[in-house]
């Protein structure tokens, strides 16, 4: 008797295991963004740009800010060729954004008055052959390439 009910016992701890894990990593999941020209109605800046410096005062998961200054090469929205930017990545604790590289270019949307990016905000790294992923209830989800993407935003 005392073996069934540890049995049910342990069926009921895993059944709440993976639940609660499952929502947990349900919630860790990004939306995929619009469609390019659709994401410039929901940032107020929008643009290609080369990075010039990263500040890269913390290591991953150190308190403070990871901040890569662009110069920007096309602006699609909020700013003019030739500004700087300095653009935040990520939270305290986020790593993905290590491989953001002096020389490297990026096309960001972002917010004039605060601009970060964060885990799940569109960006796309340009010149590598990077897929932008979008997903409309028209069309379904596809991968743009980087030209689309740039193609469709210079066409607003």
């Amino acid at each position: 008797m005392n073996r069934r009910i540890s049995s049910i016992v342990a069926g009921f701890i895993v059944i709440y295991l993976l639940a609660t894990r499952a929502e947990f990593s349900l919630a860790c999941h990004c939306v995929l963004p619009k469609a390019p020209a659709d994401e410039l109605s929901t940032h107020s800046l929008v643009f290609a740009g080369n990075v010039t410096s990263v500040n890269d005062a913390r290591g991953c998961g150190a308190a403070g800010e990871r901040v890569a200054t662009f110069e920007i090469t096309e602006a699609f929205l909020g700013a003019q060729q030739g500004d700087h930017v300095d653009v935040r990545f990520g939270g305290p604790t986020d790593c993905d954004y290590n491989d953001v590289r002096v020389g490297q270019s990026w096309l960001v949307f972002t917010d004039e008055d605060a601009p970060v990016i964060e885990k799940c905000e569109p960006r796309l790294r340009l010149g590598v052959g990077a897929e932008y992923y979008t997903c409309s209830e028209e069309a379904g989800c596809v991968e743009l390439t980087e030209d689309q993407v740039l193609e469709a935003l210079r066409a607003g």
